[in-house]
């Protein structure tokens, strides 16, 4: 995991939990029992971690800032969780020296997503195909079973990613 010697991680159920601690979570913690917040800070002795990865945005936007160490890092990957964060102090963003950024790849031009995307075909593709980086795809569907992939995404009951493949005999459309 990049070098990290702990990662923190949540989910929400034990299947979920047992999977991330196999991937090399040292904390999965699951959030429907505990404070990712208070869990953080006791297993660190108040420090807090150096890098937070959110894909929710305002739901804990506030507990992500108070989890963060002096000098730590936010990444904004998602909004899941909302868009509008009420009642965040920021004071600790000046305090601590925090960073946050965002970062989604829709709003990126075309040309970006091309580059990036032969990017990961040469530096990263190779360590997933000789197996030295772990990739774990849940379901692949076809196209044409679009629905199903919202319907299983919709009832958070995967771990891994779900492919959906896009061909080009879609026929007509027309």
């Amino acid at each position: 995991m990049a070098g990290a010697r702990r990662i923190f991680v949540t989910a929400g159920s034990p299947g979920k939990i047992e999977y991330c601690r196999k991937l090399g979570a040292t904390h999965p913690i699951n959030y429907r029992e505990q404070s990712f917040k208070e869990v953080v800070l006791r297993e660190t002795d108040g420090r807090g971690v150096d890098v937070v990865c959110d894909y929710l945005l305002a739901s804990y936007f506030g507990d992500n800032i108070d989890s963060l160490a002096k000098d730590g890092r936010m990444s904004l990957q998602g909004a899941m969780g909302g868009a509008v964060a009420e009642h965040v102090n920021l004071l600790p963003v000046i305090f601590k020296q925090l960073r946050i950024e965002g970062s989604v790849l829709r709003s990126r031009p075309l040309e970006y997503q091309r580059r990036l995307g032969e990017a990961f075909g040469r530096d990263v593709l190779p360590h997933i195909e000789s197996g030295e980086m772990f990739w774990h795809i849940d379901r692949v569907y076809a196209w044409e079973n679009i629905q199903d992939a919202h319907r299983l995404m919709e009832s958070a009951s995967f771990t891994g990613k779900i492919v959906v493949r896009v061909t080009d005999n879609i026929g007509d459309l027309g």
